[in-house]
């Protein structure tokens, strides 16, 4: 099923605010995602949140980077 304009463009402006650190941000536009999305256009915000995590650089050594674990809960990566 293909997933309107509209809904691939709010996907990819909540990717980049996740990327960014906007978490507010990210709040006001999953809700306006949520309120009209179906069960295939979850699952491709699902998909690109995923992805979006898994292809992030590894920081440089002496730096650290939080993630979201799947709690929601952030635990530090990196070197210390």
């Amino acid at each position: 099923m293909e997933i309107p304009a509209e809904q691939r463009g709010v996907i990819t402006e909540i990717v980049e605010a996740v990327r960014a650190g906007q978490h507010w941000r990210v709040g006001v536009l999953m809700e306006r995602f949520a309120a009209k999305a179906d069960l295939p256009e979850l699952l491709a915000l699902r998909a690109a949140l995923t992805e979006a995590l898994f292809r992030q650089e590894r920081p440089l050594s002496g730096h650290q980077s939080r993630l979201p674990d799947i709690t929601g809960q952030y635990e530090t990566q990196g070197d210390t």
